[in-house]
């Protein structure tokens, strides 16, 4: 790592947090989400090769995807109406 003499901004309040035992946002939004990281991967690497032979994603085909996977990862827990309609703008 270089050193370039430049003040690094942090703020105090935020590091006394992350001392106390507290998370980040990164953290906090995966442990809300309804994917795993592999589950993520995945996706991402089906939606890329997908593209590859000529079918680009469309959020109404994503959706179906993600939909089968949460159905089968987490059974009844899964709602049936699956992820909401906005959910892969997000994604």
């Amino acid at each position: 790592m270089a050193n370039t003499s430049e003040p690094i901004k942090l703020c105090h309040m935020m590091l006394k947090h992350l001392y106390e035992g507290g998370y980040t946002w990164t953290q906090a939004n995966e442990d809300c989400s309804w994917l795993t990281p592999a589950e993520e991967k995945l996706v991402m690497h089906f939606l890329c090769e997908t593209a590859v032979h000529g079918f680009p994603f469309t959020h109404r085909h994503t959706k179906e995807v993600i939909d089968k996977i949460l159905a089968e990862h987490l059974g009844n827990k899964f709602p049936i109406e699956g992820v909401g309609i906005n959910w892969t703008y997000q994604f």
